[in-house]
């Protein structure tokens, strides 16, 4: 499936009751006083669905072909899609031909619509869900927690990890929610959050977290209060898609539709330093940022493919380089210094880097991938590269071929695509009953 065009239609859900009170400190100025983030602990909660990889069918398992021949029945619909083979496409250089090993609903996955993963400390994989919560990996088994066991919302944006071992997960329309293996405990504007809809979030090298909303603005939380910046403050827009931290401390906001800003916390509200098309960057609809191991920063947008700065200055990359698609989500690097771009409705493409330039390899489903709409990417410690697609679950590369799981493994139910719509500054698709989103810009 892909999506057809940059726009957002509001999402629709109940919001509660924020209880936020009006009170005067000692020297009699206004303040604002919020209530207490609401916990749930698991042991009062029903049990999480647990699915045990070795009780369920066996993943697929395609080996991508040197040459066009032979095809696999896609089962992740209920047509049965035949898929012919292909070799994968390359421009510039050949790269070794690789495996690929996918899951989704069929092995125990909660949802064939993944919007993001991320590995934890402990090695687990987590991915969220647009309808159906988060799914929990060890390698054995997936367990799935879902609002029954204490999260605040069923659509999971972002996944992240604080200094002390606690998985957050971002929401669209609850707010956010904080993990620490035996409840969750839920913050909402109830608690000084800028939003209820949050797409993003990353943990800085001072330990603080910094979420992205829709169209508040960021929120920072340093383990006590939240503060929070917008366009008040000099931030460029109040919808930040992406959020990402340089190697100087320097923390960078991705918009759509404004291009992306640099925030140096040092320099106060002056620190503010905004990037466009005009200096360069390809577009200014950004959908992701991230930083390699080289300290290059890779912008990726909607419509005008992906950008990088070296400090100095930009350098383009598109389909006429070799790139699947200019509609990218998401990027991520390889232990091999490798850069994997997820697109909408192309694959994806490695790019190993040459000098300056570099080539360009994809991979489709022609080659066994889960689904050609990739959301997220996610580096295992063993090298490993997941990639969460949407409707095909998720896919695992090791270097040599594709495997596929389905829900039967991850989830209670089967849950199948039933329509498409757009959101407002984030794209939506209806996944059963649940609502998918898809913001433009990703964990």
């Amino acid at each position: 499936m892909k999506i057809a065009a940059p726009y957002f239609i509001s999402i629709a859900f109940v919001a509660s009751c924020v209880n936020v009170e009006q009170t005067k400190n000692k020297s009699g100025e206004s303040q604002l006083s919020y209530s207490a983030p609401i916990t749930v602990l698991l042991d009062t909660a029903p049990p999480p669905k647990t699915v045990y990889l070795k009780n369920e069918p066996s993943p697929r398992s395609i080996q991508i072909p040197k040459k066009p021949g032979g095809f696999y029945i896609n089962n992740i619909s209920s047509a049965g899609e035949k898929i012919e083979l292909k070799s994968p496409s390359i421009r510039q250089a050949v790269s070794p031909i690789a495996d690929f090993i996918n899951l989704n609903t069929e092995q125990g996955l909660a949802l064939n619509a993944i919007f993001c993963g991320y590995m934890d400390k402990k090695g687990r994989l987590w991915f969220g869900t647009n309808g159906a919560g988060v799914s929990c990996y060890d390698g054995d088994r997936f367990t799935n927690f879902t609002v029954d066991h204490g999260l605040s919302h069923s659509n999971i944006s972002h996944i992240t990890e604080d200094k002390s071992g606690n998985l957050w997960f971002c929401t669209i329309g609850g707010g956010v929610d904080r993990y620490d293996g035996r409840r969750f405990t839920s913050f909402t504007k109830a608690q000084g959050l800028a939003d209820n809809y949050v797409l993003t979030a990353i943990n800085d090298k001072n330990g603080n977290l910094w979420f992205a909303t829709n169209n508040a603005g960021v929120s920072r939380y340093d383990g006590k209060s939240f503060m929070t910046l917008d366009t008040s403050n000099g931030l460029l827009s109040n919808n930040i898609n992406t959020i990402a931290e340089d190697k100087n401390g320097n923390i960078w906001f991705g918009t759509f539709g404004a291009g992306a800003c640099r925030y140096d916390s040092k320099a106060g509200l002056a620190g503010f330093k905004t990037f466009t098309n005009k200096d360069g960057l390809a577009n200014n609809y950004i959908y992701y940022i991230t930083e390699d191991s080289k300290g290059n920063l890779w912008f990726s947008t909607w419509e005008g493919g992906v950008s990088r700065y070296d400090g100095n200055s930009f350098t383009h990359f598109d389909t006429s380089d070799g790139l699947a698609s200019n509609n990218v989500i998401v990027i991520a690097e390889d232990m091999d210094g490798n850069l994997w771009f997820g697109t909408n409705g192309s694959g994806v493409s490695r790019f190993t880097s040459s000098g300056t330039g570099g080539s360009f390899e994809t991979f489709t489903t022609e080659q066994g991938l889960a689904n050609n709409t990739v959301f997220s990417i996610t580096t295992a410690e063993n090298g490993n590269l997941w990639f969460g697609t949407y409707g095909g679950g998720v896919s695992r590369y090791n270097g040599n071929s594709f495997s596929a799981y389905t829900l039967n493994q991850i989830s209670t139910k089967n849950l199948e695509i039933s329509g498409l719509q757009q959101e407002a500054m984030a794209l939506s698709a209806t996944m059963g009953n649940y609502l998918l989103p898809l913001r433009p810009a990703r964990d």
